[in-house]
């Protein structure tokens, strides 16, 4: 998984028939949760901080087309 390869495929290598032998055998480092929890955290800083919006009144000289006209 570490290379970058698809699930079915490590399987296939390794000679795993099912799911559940490939993710019994499939030991998780320190180095990789640490990788996981940064990508995390980078995706929750991304959803959390606010957008910058920016001004959208019309310029003074444009017609505002909700207005009533008054004749």
């Amino acid at each position: 998984m570490d290379a970058g390869i698809p699930h079915s495929h490590a399987m296939y290598i390794s000679g795993h028939k099912t799911d559940s032998i490939f993710r019994r055998y499939d030991i998780v480092s320190d180095d990789r949760l640490a990788v996981a929890f940064s990508k995390l955290q980078t995706l929750f800083d991304k959803k959390l901080t606010p957008k910058k919006t920016r001004d959208v009144r019309p310029a003074k000289s444009a017609t505002n087309p909700l207005r009533r006209r008054t004749t």
